[in-house]
């Protein structure tokens, strides 16, 4: 293959996947926000709504997000790194992947306001899909679930195949 029409291939994938990303509709989303911060919860649902979320369940602690968790499934967890008491955001992505409480399609965030290089080291041992760092805005957190789900999409699409 030359590089002409190893671009053109990039091209359609590329444009495949906008088209696949595009079918999608985020109010078919479920989505859990678990942070002890009240004001913080009820920001990232309101964003999640003007995004188009509209199931979307909130636990202002990490044991009440477990128990969520243990009888309902999501599509998109978005957990606070640490909490007050309690279970840490860390110890549930974790425990959801490892007792196979989470469906192995769904993404995975942990959003912290600690930067430090200990935190995020920590956490990608944890391997959640994302790591976000407080504050952010409505249109960077849009453009990182958009990608999350298009990597998500791309990622199954060959396993798909082998099945």
């Amino acid at each position: 293959m030359n590089a002409s029409n190893a671009s053109n291939t990039d091209v359609k994938d590329e444009e495949q996947q906008e088209q696949t990303f595009a079918a999608l509709k985020y109010n078919d989303f479920r989505v859990i926000i678990a942070d002890d911060q009240h004001t913080f919860a009820s920001l990232m649902r309101t964003i999640l709504q003007s995004l188009g979320f509209s199931s979307i369940t909130v636990a202002l602690n990490g044991d009440d997000a477990l128990k969520i968790c243990s009888h309902s499934k999501f599509d998109i967890y978005l957990f606070d790194y640490s909490f007050n008491s309690g279970i840490s955001g860390l110890e549930l992505v974790k425990k959801l992947r490892t007792e196979h409480l989470a469906p192995c399609m769904s993404l995975m965030f942990i959003i912290t306001g600690d930067p430090s290089r200990s935190k995020v080291l920590c956490a990608v041992e944890h391997e959640p899909d994302d790591y976000i760092i407080k504050p952010f805005s409505q249109q960077q957190f849009a453009e990182r679930i958009k990608k999350a789900i298009t990597k998500k999409i791309a990622w199954s699409e060959p396993h798909k195949l082998n099945k």
